[in-house]
C-alpha cells in the first residue's frame, strides 16, 4: 500500500500535479523514489508472477540505471523475471553473476531475406533495393522491418503522385 507521500513521489516522477510533497533534497528524493518504485513492483508479485521487459538501457539516464542497479538485487528473491535487452557495446553498471545472459547474433542473410519477404508480403522490390536494405540493416531485425517499410512508403508516395 502506498502512502500519500509515496503517491506524491510517483506523481512527481510522472510530471503529474500532487498535493503530497515530501520536502527532501535531490539525493534523498531519488532514494525515496527508488524505494517506492521497488516496493510497488514487489507488491505486484503478491498477486501473480511479473515479467518486466526493459529494452535499450543504453539510452537510459543515470537515475534509471541507479534504480535498476539497486532493483536487480531484489529481483532474485521475487516471482519476477526482468528481461533486459541491450546492444553488445553497452556495459551494464550492475553485476550479472548468477544471472542468465544470452547473446543474440545478427540475422544471417537467409533469415534477413525471409524477414524482409514477410514484411513485403506480395509486393516486390528490385533485387538491388533488397540487397541494399539487408546490407544497411546489418542483420538487425528491427532495422530490416523499418527500412523495408520506409522504402515501401516512399514507393507508394511516389506512385500516388504519379
Amino acid at each position: 500500500m502506498l502512502s500519500a507521500d509515496d503517491a506524491g513521489l510517483l506523481c512527481d516522477l510522472l510530471g503529474l500535479e500532487s498535493r503530497a510533497r515530501a520536502e527532501l533534497d535531490a539525493v534523498a528524493r531519488a532514494r525515496r523514489t527508488h524505494d517506492v518504485l521497488a516496493r510497488w513492483l514487489e507488491g505486484m508479485t503478491r498477486d501473480a508472477p511479473v515479467l518486466i521487459l526493459l529494452e535499450d538501457p543504453h539510452w537510459a539516464d543515470a537515475a534509471t540505471l541507479d534504480f535498476l542497479t539497486m532493483f536487480i538485487d531484489r529481483v532474485a528473491r521475487l516471482p519476477m523475471l526482468l528481461l533486459v535487452t541491450h546492444r553488445p557495446e553497452f556495459a551494464p553498471p550492475w553485476t550479472v553473476e548468477g544471472r542468465a545472459t544470452i547473446t543474440l547474433e545478427p540475422l544471417d542473410a537467409t533469415a534477413g531475406a525471409r524477414l524482409l519477404g514477410a514484411v513485403l508480403r506480395e509486393r516486390a522490390l528490385p533485387a538491388s533495393v533488397v540487397h541494399t536494405i539487408l546490407k544497411k540493416a546489418g542483420g538487425v531485425p528491427l532495422f530490416v522491418e523499418e527500412l523495408a517499410k520506409t522504402v515501401l512508403d516512399a514507393v507508394l508516395d511516389l506512385w500516388s503522385r504519379g
